[in-house]
């Protein structure tokens, strides 16, 4: 007993073939330059035929986004467009590892409640007085602006 076929809705890899096949057909089309150099036209080609590939993942979200992002890393040393240590160098910035780090750490802060924690410390270590105050000229501004919006 055979299994039954699988319709293109049913399997979760069919868009990734139209991707490579269009990214190949890209990378295989060959047309005159107008005497551009026959390595920056490989070049070129296989870096619009890339393009094309990660475009069309994106949008379609056949691959989650991590991976589509993050693919360049493996298909630019693939199709000869860049080397590998030029593309992680450029993922790997000093802004872009400050950025990151903080995401992180934002995540842990989050995922231990430690923002609440201090939060609460706060609250309960100042003065109860001045938290009512703050609250009060907060309050007082809101009224204040108000009544201007009505007159």
């Amino acid at each position: 007993m055979s299994p039954p076929p699988l319709d293109s809705d049913d399997d979760p890899k069919a868009p990734l073939l139209p991707d490579l096949c269009f990214a190949q057909v890209l990378v295989k089309f060959d047309n005159d330059d107008h005497g551009w150099p026959a390595e920056a036209k490989t070049s070129s080609r296989n870096m619009l035929a890339v393009l094309a590939w990660i475009f069309s993942w994106w949008l379609t979200e056949a691959v989650p986004m991590p991976i589509t992002s993050m693919s360049p890393l493996f298909l630019f040393p693939m199709f000869g467009i860049s080397s590998a240590d030029d593309v992680a160098h450029s993922y790997m910035d000093d802004v872009i590892s400050l950025v990151l780090g903080t995401f992180i750490l934002a995540l842990a802060i989050e995922n231990y409640n430690i923002h609440r924690r201090l939060a609460l410390n706060v609250s309960l270590t100042q003065f109860p007085f001045k938290i009512f105050f703050l609250m009060y000229i907060g309050w007082r501004n809101v009224v204040q602006t108000y009544i201007y919006l009505l007159i």
